[in-house]
């Protein structure tokens, strides 16, 4: 996030970067894109996106993945896909 700062990036990227593992900490104009993010980085992880050992604990939110209409059938789907 500091890097983005550096890079004058605007204010919605920074937030992503910022509060990608933690959605909840993003500011209202910005959360929505926070949340995308947010479930996009986790399905990246679940599919092995990542060398990280904690990547294998990425926990998705669950208000996150209802607010954004999706349910556990629609993830299975993307991770099929």
């Amino acid at each position: 996030a500091e890097v983005a700062v550096k890079f004058d990036l605007p204010i919605a990227l920074r937030q992503a970067i910022e509060h990608h593992h933690h959605p909840e900490g993003a500011g209202p104009p910005h959360r929505r894109l926070v949340e995308i993010v947010h479930v996009a980085d986790a399905v990246r992880a679940m599919l092995g996106g990542s060398a990280s050992v904690d990547s294998l604990a990425y926990r998705v939110e669950p208000a996150v993945i209802a607010g954004l209409g999706l349910d556990d059938a629609s993830l299975s789907e993307v991770l099929i896909e």
